[in-house]
């Protein structure tokens, strides 16, 4: 992710653009604490980049296979990416 934030830092029309990282690991299984803690520590380091969702809330009944969202999935996931956009512009 380091990498990959630098690279978009260095184009000068990215280098103010905010960034959000979701907290993501659930797919057939539980979390996965070790990526979920490196998801959120990310937005602790570097500044504009901040927590999106954290999908891994949304269990098995928003999943169709144990891993991806159903259509409802969807829709559930595109609300949490609201309320993290709009925490974001309304303490901006």
């Amino acid at each position: 992710f380091e990498t990959l934030l630098k690279t978009i830092k260095e184009d000068l029309s990215w280098s103010q653009s905010a960034m959000f990282v979701a907290r993501a690991t659930v797919c057939g299984g539980p979390p996965y604490e070790p990526v979920r803690r490196a998801q959120w520590n990310v937005t602790l380091r570097n500044a504009l980049v901040y927590p999106g969702p954290d999908t891994d809330s949304l269990g098995a009944e928003w999943r169709y296979d144990g891993c991806h969202f159903s259509s409802s999935g969807l829709l559930q996931k595109a609300d949490m990416w609201v309320d993290s956009l709009q925490t974001y512009i309304l303490n901006d």
